[in-house]
């Protein structure tokens, strides 16, 4: 399902409020930079997008026991970047699965979906890194808006 934030307030904005909302009695300190995405995906994509973000925030919430947490989405007229950092308890990912979690697993569906790559940096007690890279979908249309 789209959520409607999406259609009322575009992709880079409705980002940025999920992390605003979910963030607001976590007692973890976020760091958001998030440019400004309209534009760049289609419908569908925005969707996994959004989605993509929301796992990821919900994960820290839940099982990082950060005290500081950082997302920032950068885009240029190839690719969207995504960094979502925490100083939280980390994982081992010793199992040889990586994506070991459901949350992590639909995160790297819904990237791979995308077209997009993405790397995981965890080990006990150092913290958790993804590192998301996703295509433009149109990237002539969008170096002409440049």
């Amino acid at each position: 399902m789209r959520p409607f934030e999406l259609g009322r307030l575009g992709l880079g904005r409705a980002v940025a409020g999920l992390i605003k909302a979910s963030v607001k009695s976590s007692g973890i300190e976020f760091d958001t930079d998030v440019d400004d995405l309209d534009g760049v995906f289609g419908v569908e994509s925005e969707t996994h997008f959004y989605r993509i973000i929301q796992e990821s925030v919900a994960n820290i919430l839940k099982h990082s026991k950060a005290k500081h947490a950082q997302v920032r989405i950068k885009r240029d007229s190839l690719q969207v970047r995504v960094w979502i950092r925490d100083d939280g308890c980390g994982f081992s990912t010793s199992d040889g699965q990586g994506f070991c979690g459901m949350g992590l697993a639909s995160i790297a569906e819904r990237v791979r979906i995308l077209g997009g790559r993405l790397r995981l940096d965890t080990a006990p007690a150092c913290g958790t890194t993804l590192e998301i890279v996703v295509p433009v979908q149109n990237p002539v249309r969008d170096a002409e808006k440049n």
